[in-house]
């Protein structure tokens, strides 16, 4: 069994590295420590069962990092192991793409018990998280119905509070350019704005998307 970790720290990707092997049979980690060297090992190792994602790479953010790995490898499955506890981050990811969100203060024997539910096809997140999402999602949820917001266009907002191109929000969501655009002046005449930046703020005062440090 092959799995893929990236991160940009490399204690920690030895760390990990030796928990997995210590911890798992028959298993090959490969590891990464940029973008760029996580493209070219999905490019040119085939076969990989998972891929352990962190969500704060230099240069690109996590959702996008989640986008280009999905550009060369659609089937392969990928979780977000980080630190951050952004929930906005944390659900573009899972929009994104990510089969789960596993803490990076995990022990190891949660840390394996996680990634072999991921491996069997199921996603996973952790329990803390999924109730701090499922909070968020009632006060969302009730902010979408005031303010007429289609699940495709909050699903736009949450990509562009992350500050994706119009081209990289249809990569992620599957859809063109055009209708991208046509979303998001939707978005501006039921939000008041005129620009991308206000459209965000707007959203945030209206609890349609959620604010989060770090």
């Amino acid at each position: 069994m092959k799995i893929l970790i990236v991160d940009d720290h490399l204690l920690f990707l030895e760390g990990v590295s030796q928990i997995l092997s210590y911890n798992m049979e028959d298993v090959e980690v490969i590891k990464a420590n940029s973008v760029e060297q996580a493209i070219q090992k999905v490019i040119s190792i085939p076969n990989i069962d998972l891929a352990l994602v962190d969500l704060k790479m230099p240069n690109v953010s996590g959702v996008e990092l989640l986008s280009k790995i999905k550009e060369v490898d659609g089937l392969l499955p990928i979780a977000v192991l980080s630190a951050t506890d952004n929930l906005k981050l944390i659900k573009s990811a899972l929009m994104g793409g990510a089969q789960g969100f596993i803490p990076k203060t995990y022990p190891s024997h949660k840390l394996i018990s996680a990634i072999d539910i991921l491996l069997s096809g199921e996603s996973y997140i952790s329990n803390d998280i999924q109730s701090l999402l499922d909070q968020a999602e009632i006060t969302i949820k009730d902010a979408i119905e005031r303010h007429n917001i289609t699940g495709r266009q909050l699903d736009v907002l949450m990509l562009l509070a992350q500050g994706l191109s119009n081209q990289k929000i249809a990569q992620t969501l599957f859809i063109s350019e055009h209708t991208v655009k046509s979303h998001l002046k939707q978005l501006f005449q039921k939000l008041n704005c005129d620009n991308r930046l206000n459209c965000v703020k707007s959203a945030q005062q209206l609890g349609l998307i959620a604010v989060q440090g770090g």
